[in-house]
């Protein structure tokens, strides 16, 4: 997916930039299997920040930029048992982007790429590529999807979908 972005004259100018910038873009046209078992192993690499997109033009915009102390995949599957915990309505707490994915029927349209692994300062470095980039799914940009209801007090808030 990530070769058909980078390579799809119609593909997101954003999301090309970031796929380019990251040390990892030689996986999308390598030359040998070799290079791709070496290449791949940096899923496995500990304290990643990653990037989630699309290969979908409509949502090639919205991409997440994410932190996890673990390995990528790690992360991920952790992220799939929460997601059908939101598909059978379940987990009330799971994080917005969940909530995105599931209402629009496309979390399996997305793919992770590594953009930096075995950082010591992965969070902070997390919070300057959203301050960067701003992706759309990511806090506080992915609330423009939403939209806050008040019911009776001020501590029960509620966010819909906007239609």
């Amino acid at each position: 997916m990530g070769q058909y972005v980078l390579l799809s004259p119609s593909g997101n100018a954003k999301l090309q930039a970031l796929l380019r910038g990251a040390f990892l873009h030689r996986m999308f046209l390598f030359s040998s299997v070799g290079d791709l078992v070496d290449l791949t192993g940096q899923f496995f690499d500990d304290q990643a920040v990653y990037l989630r997109f699309s290969h979908v033009s409509n949502f090639q915009p919205k991409f997440y930029i994410g932190p996890t102390s673990s390995h990528i995949l790690d992360r991920e599957h952790s992220r799939v048992r929460e997601f059908l915990q939101v598909q059978q309505n379940k987990f009330v707490l799971a994080d917005k982007t969940l909530r995105f994915w599931n209402k629009y029927d496309n979390f399996w349209m997305w793919s992770i790429f590594p953009l930096f692994t075995g950082q010591s300062n992965f969070r902070a470095l997390e919070q300057a590529l959203i301050k960067l980039w701003q992706p759309q799914l990511n806090t506080p940009f992915i609330y423009q999807f939403f939209s806050c209801r008040k019911e009776g007090s001020v501590q029960t808030t509620t966010w819909f979908f906007l239609q």
